[in-house]
């Protein structure tokens, strides 16, 4: 019974993690207007085109289950439209095998100086960019956006 229990607490916990990208980006609809949240944003260094990029003051970098490097948010028209994510690439492998057990195989593009990892849903695109010749250990980013 208590290894039920256990597998239990385990499987809630991780369902936590699973954010719902069809809608939005941590409890923020696609479409939300800028002007809405104003106060919780600030203009971008991070350039994210075509997209107005903007920062959200006092960010959890939480996202799925580990510790973002960055997190940019985007805006077309002064709507939320996207995110860019920036990781650690000892994120890329359990991220990439995550998404392809919740959203099936990603379309890839290898084109040796980087790869790329695309999964087309019908609300949303999630791509993963991974940088293979960059030095460092930041050199993958991730968008996610409304269609």
């Amino acid at each position: 019974m208590k290894n039920i229990f256990i597998i239990f607490i385990i499987s809630i916990s991780t369902s936590l993690f699973a954010q719902d990208y069809s809608v939005g980006f941590k409890n923020i609809n696609w479409g939300t207007a800028l002007e809405e949240m104003s106060d919780q944003f600030t203009k971008s260094e991070n350039k994210i085109p075509p997209l107005k990029g903007y920062d959200r003051i006092n960010e959890d970098l939480k996202f799925e289950d580990f510790t973002a490097e960055l997190i940019t948010y985007g805006f077309k028209s002064d709507k939320l439209k996207g995110v860019n994510i920036l990781i650690k690439d000892e994120h890329l492998d359990h991220l990439i095998q995550t998404w392809t057990e919740r959203y099936g195989d990603p379309k890839i593009t290898d084109a040796g100086f980087l790869k790329n990892y695309e999964w087309h849903m019908d609300t949303f695109l999630i791509a993963v960019t991974h940088f293979t010749k960059k030095e460092g250990n930041a050199n993958t980013t991730i968008g996610i956006s409304q269609k």
